[in-house]
């Protein structure tokens, strides 16, 4: 019996469990992950000992790459999409960003702290609007939810897990999370356009499910 199991860290955010169950002489690959294995059973008979033995080397992989997957990981080779040196930190826990003139919150709503580490709240859609409407921080009250191309506009391309300049956004955990933005799926009006953490891509879900927010306001305008 051979089995070999082949993980890619590549862009490192290839999860194991994405990996489905396959036939036996199969090879599949689950892109873009970069997640395949190559099985090989001579006997049939024994596949019970097989799925055994593959749970037992799924567990040993998870247990090197968990730690790998709990913390930040960039790219010195390449430049940075959101430098320190494009934002301003304000003392009242604002930052705003000089190439947009957009301010934001440092901290995702119901996170609390200098480096955002206590608490935390998720939100419908619509609960999100409402939290946003009238809200009232640092002595502005015109806060809102940010549009799917104003989240993608603070997204470090060059991290993962999270996908965001953690001195400028500082988060008490890293690893994925969904921030919910305030643009509607224009083919699905029950879906609102979301920004995952991990690798700072966007995706359509359903609005009644709950995920985090970064309220943001404008600053000033750019000409």
């Amino acid at each position: 019996i051979f089995i070999s199991i082949d993980i890619h860290l590549l862009n490192f955010h290839c999860r194991v469990s994405l990996c489905a169950p396959l036939r036996f002489d199969t090879v599949r690959t689950a892109t873009p992950y970069r997640c395949y294995e190559i099985i090989y059973v001579k006997n049939y008979k024994q596949k019970n000992w097989y799925f055994m033995m593959r749970k037992i080397v799924l567990i040993i992989l998870f247990s090197f790459i968990s730690p790998m997957l709990t913390a930040q990981i960039c790219s010195n080779n390449l430049p940075a999409t959101t430098p320190n040196n494009r934002f301003t930190i304000h003392n009242d826990g604002t930052v705003t960003d000089n190439r947009t003139g957009l301010m934001w919150k440092r901290c995702l709503e119901g996170e609390s702290g200098a480096f955002c580490e206590t608490g935390s709240t998720t939100f419908t859609w619509k609960q999100a609007l409402v939290h946003a409407n009238g809200f009232s921080f640092a002595n502005y009250q015109d806060w809102r939810l940010p549009n799917i191309k104003e989240t993608y506009s603070i997204v470090e391309r060059t991290c993962f897990y999270p996908a965001m300049n953690l001195t400028i956004f500082p988060h008490r955990e890293s690893g994925a999370y969904w921030i919910w933005t305030s643009s509607t799926d224009a083919a699905d009006g029950s879906k609102a356009w979301i920004t995952s953490s991990d690798a700072g891509v966007s995706a359509t879900h359903n609005k009644n499910n709950a995920y985090y927010i970064r309220l943001v306001r404008d600053g000033f305008k750019i000409f």
